[in-house]
Parts: structure tokens; C-alpha cells; sequence
């Protein structure tokens, strides 16, 4: 019997990009790294949009997705460097691993980044809040004070809203080479709210503490753990997402 892959959870900083893989899972792939299932605990998000939703043909369910940047993109210039870095090493695995995908090595492929440029705002992430077949959100909601959050269709709206600043564990749940297009879609698993900040009234010398990295290294995590999910009443032992349900937040 095949062994179950196991979850990595680290900070973008502590990545060595030579270590990251492709890893087969069911019909997709994942990204690895040293033969774990890649998770990475992120700096503070910013979110200048309100949440954008859609409906898949397929689905019963409408999805939803975050746009948002890294905050206080001027002090996080190192951090910002090296996101865009790791972005561009996952688009050079795809290109190194063609023939997984099925795709001829000389096919040209366009990478549809999930770290983009924007005209008028700093490089946008793009993540995705991940449902089960039920509909249940499978992202773990706190707030400031490390509280769990119940969210469903009925105040998700209103809790994720424009201006809403927050922390993620995030987990890559597919990597995709389709008719000349590649990408990898990131889940967001874990999200902490951070308190808001009056942007309007901050003069140009001032930070985003919220921001810092601080107590952040792998060796130095602070944890926000929870028995109990969205999901509680879903309790399909067999659904796979539900590993996620043992992760831990910094905090």
C-alpha cells in the first residue's frame, strides 16, 4: 500500500527552492517539498477588494476566492522578493516536468501566476477558500483574541470584507498543465483575523507591526490549534481535506 504523505509547515523565508517536487495525488498534482505536502504559514495579508464569488457548471455550491497583498509592502521588500521568486521556481518545475502533464517538451506553456502585477495596487496573491462536497467552508476561521469562528455562506460576506487584514496558513491543493496554460491553485487553511488599521490617517513614516515576521522562523512557531471545524457535522472520515483539520496557525 502506498504511504500517506505527510504535511511540512514552514515560512516562506526557510523554503529552499531546490527542494521543492511534484507529487501525485489522486488525479492532480501537488507541490512538495523534502516529500512532504507543502504548507506555508504567511505574513500579514492585506485584502483591498471585497471577496470575489462565482459558480462552477458543475458545482452546487458558489466558490470563493481572496485577492489581497502582502501589508506594509515597503518594510516586507525582502519578503516580497523572495514570494516572487518561489512563484517563478514553481512555473520552472512545471516547464522541467512537462511530460507529467502529458505535455510535449518543446509545447510552449503561459503560467497564470497566483503572485500577479496589478496596475494600480502592489503584486496581487490570489487564494482560494475550499469547500467540501456538502458545501461546508474547510478553512478554520479566528479572530484577533485566537477564537474560532463558525463561517458559512450566511456571514462569510461580512466577516471578509474590503479592507480586512489577516494571517493564513496556506496549502498549494493543485498544480495544473491544461491546453498551454499552467498554474497552481492555493487554499487558504488556516486564517486569522488581525485588527484593522486606519491607512487614511498614517503618515509616510509609519509601519504595519502587524506585519513583521517576528517569532516566525521554523524553530520559533506560536501556535492557534483547534479540535473542531467547519465541518464537525460532516464527519466523512474517508474525505481527504480533513487532514488539514489537525494544523496549527501562528499566531
Amino acid at each position: 500500500p502506498k504511504s500517506k504523505i505527510s504535511n511540512i509547515l514552514m515560512t516562506l523565508n526557510n523554503i529552499e527552492f531546490e527542494k521543492l517536487n511534484l507529487g501525485k495525488s489522486g488525479r492532480s498534482f501537488k507541490l512538495i517539498y523534502d516529500k512532504q505536502s507543502l504548507q506555508i504559514a504567511t505574513n500579514t495579508l492585506y485584502m483591498p477588494f471585497n471577496l470575489n464569488k462565482y459558480k462552477k457548471q458543475w458545482s452546487n455550491f458558489e466558490e470563493y476566492t481572496v485577492d489581497c497583498y502582502i501589508d506594509d509592502s515597503k518594510s516586507n521588500n525582502d519578503y516580497i522578493v523572495k514570494l516572487t521568486q518561489f512563484n517563478d521556481s514553481i512555473f520552472d518545475l512545471i516547464k522541467s516536468n512537462k511530460n507529467l502533464f502529458n505535455v510535449p517538451d518543446n509545447e510552449d506553456i503561459i503560467y497564470s501566476s497566483f503572485y500577479r502585477e496589478n496596475k494600480t495596487y502592489p503584486k496581487l496573491f490570489k487564494l482560494q477558500l475550499p469547500r467540501d462536497t456538502q458545501g461546508n467552508f474547510l478553512t478554520q476561521f479566528f479572530d484577533e483574541n485566537s477564537e474560532k469562528i463558525f463561517v458559512d455562506e450566511n456571514n462569510i460576506e461580512e466577516l471578509l470584507t474590503k479592507k480586512a487584514i489577516f494571517k493564513t496558513i496556506i496549502g498549494c491543493s493543485k498544480v495544473y498543465l491544461y491546453q498551454g496554460r499552467a498554474g497552481c491553485i492555493w487554499d487558504i487553511l488556516q486564517l486569522k483575523f488581525e485588527p484593522k488599521k486606519n491607512y487614511n490617517n498614517l503618515s509616510d513614516n509609519d509601519t504595519c507591526s502587524l506585519s513583521s515576521d517576528e517569532g516566525c522562523s521554523s524553530n520559533n512557531i506560536n501556535y492557534v490549534t483547534s479540535n473542531d471545524t467547519n465541518t464537525d457535522k460532516n464527519n466523512d472520515k474517508n474525505n481527504e481535506k480533513n487532514i488539514y483539520n489537525s494544523m496549527s496557525l501562528i499566531d
